[in-house]
């Protein structure tokens, strides 16, 4: 029995009872089509909503997600008694061990000659350093005085634990800075941490902090400007430390201090999120631009792309019912989508191969006229991959046949010196020159990989079902980074909802795929044809030394160059090349020519 005459399964019988189902009854279809579209729409509004609250809920801890501060870590030793300190050697700089961004900033004071007053307004000392009475600081090269003693000599410091907290939520630096008691002076604002400076000694906000602003002149006694000694000890938050009822080592949830490892894994879903989050808003931009563009071009196809429109076409077909010329129209519609359906294998709408598999005539974005002749076809008997008679060349085997070329007998080939017959020749040519065209290749494979990366975001972005593609790149992993958030960071009820709802909804989805894609490709392994006039690498037949340095070199470098970063002209490009297909008739059957040597001809290059 053929596959043809195998009966369906139970899952394809029921989708095409309800199917028709749909076709039957207009009112019934008109609800299908609105809900799919209404659920993609409001699918991308609550990921909107779940990003800006995961926001507000990290931004007590991660500091990519809040500007204001960043110039300190997030991650501190705390002393036994209860003070943030630096590392040894790292004031002010931000490492990328931490879940921050890297910033390099070495805290310095600006006006080392400045006097140093405490908090009555008394000079502590007569300047900030470079005297014998601070022996812990030092003047760099730009006669600033720096922070860089070895804090590791302070007596408890083996004592300290790593804990995770952002300095301004952990004292209340405003408060310090209006602290002081000298010439009267307006309310001072602290904007940044690094406005904060720890103990010369010890690197820890204790008794012997610094607030800097006093180089610019705020701080001043009877005129004079200086620096600010500030006990930072009394300015912590009171929510700073909070511990969990019975404990003194589990922080509460509402503490402003966490643990090292909570602050990771809280900053690898803020990561995952926001990553997945910007696929999700490029494939949406995609859909939204590819609809605007089919609306002004497709005049015909405007119904079709209106019912699919976000937000307004969850509403549209049940206009379209009002009307019998419309209401006609949306049965059109359904009946042309379920044929695509059947017709279109799933990695097909999946990869938005409608784009990638346009036909252009034959050279297309070679860059040389010695590979636009289609005799070159008919005298190696090249098939297309469905193994009929060549016409024209697909977009993507245009782009990957560069891609390939390097690793396959047709370049060796090319290379090659088969019919030298001098050994020494051999020997040198194998020696001294073979090895140039593999290095030029090498070289330049992983630019056109780029480029070709590029070519499938793109087709992935514009042209694919994004009824799949939103659900598999975005659905999903924020469906696995809830579940996460809750278990391994804090407990989230919203988080467990949303999860929960996503798999419900994903369920079918990803059953269907899984079911199709496993169909198909056991159906794409049965007919996998092996014939070498259907091999990619094939596509021009044997070419010359030179014509496989142009392929593999001039090639990669134009199109990255040129079209992988210009979506607009690549999409010219392919549809100038389109027009130029040409539809006559060429013969219906070729016979595969026989594998015979080929004399040189001259290198387009």
């Amino acid at each position: 029995m053929s596959d043809s005459e195998k009966p369906e399964s139970v899952m394809d019988r029921a989708k095409a009872r309800f199917s028709a189902f749909k076709l039957k009854y207009p009112l019934v279809l008109a609800a299908v089509v609105g809900y799919a579209c209404f659920e993609e729409s409001a699918d991308v509004v609550s990921d909107i909503l779940w990003v800006v609250s995961l926001q507000n809920d990290m931004k007590p801890w991660i500091l990519n997600t809040d500007s204001r501060g960043s110039a300190y870590n997030n991650i501190w030793r705390l002393t036994p008694s209860g003070d943030l300190a630096f590392e040894p050697g790292q004031v002010g700089e931000v490492t990328t061990t931490d879940p921050v961004p890297k910033v390099n900033m070495q805290l310095y004071a600006g006006r080392p000659g400045f006097p140093v007053y405490d908090i009555d307004g008394n000079v502590v000392r007569s300047q900030m350093c470079g005297t014998a009475d601070n022996p812990f600081s030092t003047l760099n090269y730009w006669g600033n005085c720096q922070w860089n003693y070895d804090f590791s000599t302070r007596a408890d410091y083996k004592q300290d634990t790593q804990v995770c907290v952002k300095f301004m939520n952990f004292y209340d630096v405003n408060a310090a800075a209006n602290s002081f008691i000298g010439d009267s002076n307006d309310p001072i604002t602290v904007w940044w941490d690094s406005q904060i400076a720890p103990s010369f000694e010890t690197g820890a906000f204790d008794d012997e902090s610094y607030i800097l602003s006093g180089g610019s002149g705020v701080f001043k006694v009877n005129g004079t400007a200086g620096y600010y000694q500030v006990n930072m000890q009394n300015f912590k938050k009171s929510d700073a430390v909070k511990y969990k009822s019975g404990s003194t080592t589990e922080y509460a949830e509402d503490s402003m201090t966490q643990t090292t490892t909570f602050c990771e894994r809280l900053n690898s879903v803020y990561i995952g999120t926001i990553t997945i989050f910007s696929f999700t808003m490029i494939l949406w931009g995609g859909k939204v631009l590819s609809q605007i563009a089919s609306l002004i071009t497709k005049p015909d196809e405007r119904y079709e792309t209106a019912i699919d429109f976000p937000f307004v076409g969850a509403i549209i077909p049940f206009f379209m019912l009002a009307f019998s010329s419309s209401k006609k129209k949306l049965t059109e519609i359904e009946k042309k989508n379920q044929n695509e359906e059947n017709a279109k294998p799933i990695l097909y709408r999946v990869l938005g191969l409608r784009w990638l598999s346009t036909e252009l005539p034959c050279g297309a974005f070679m860059f040389t006229s010695t590979l636009c002749d289609k005799n070159r076809w008919l005298e190696y008997g090249t098939l297309d991959t469905d193994g009929n008679p060549r016409e024209s060349v697909k977009f993507w085997e245009a782009v990957c046949y560069p891609l390939i070329l390097p690793f396959t007998s047709t370049y060796w080939k090319a290379i090659s010196c088969k019919r030298e017959r001098n050994c020494f020749v051999k020997f040198m040519y194998y020696t001294f020159v073979w090895p140039v065209p593999w290095v030029w290749a090498l070289g330049t494979w992983p630019v056109h990989l780029v480029s070709v990366l590029l070519v499938g975001t793109y087709s992935i972005a514009f042209f694919s079902d994004h009824s799949i593609t939103i659900k598999l790149i975005e659905d999903f992993p924020q469906m696995v980074l809830g579940y996460y958030y809750s278990t391994q960071v804090r407990y989230n009820g919203d988080a467990i909802f949303s999860a929960t709802l996503s798999l419900l909804v994903l369920t079918r989805t990803i059953i269907t795929i899984a079911l199709s894609i496993k169909k198909e490709a056991a159906k794409d392994f049965k007919q996998l044809n092996s014939q070498e006039q259907q091999k990619l690498h094939r596509l021009y037949g044997d070419i010359t030394f030179g014509q496989a340095m142009w392929v593999t070199i001039f090639v990669p470098t134009t199109i990255f160059c040129i079209y992988a970063w210009n979506f607009p002209g690549l999409v010219y490009a392919v549809h100038v090349r389109k027009k130029k297909v040409d539809p006559k008739v060429v013969p219906k059957s070729i016979a595969p020519a026989p594998d015979v040597e080929r004399p040189a001809t001259e290198s387009p290059a």
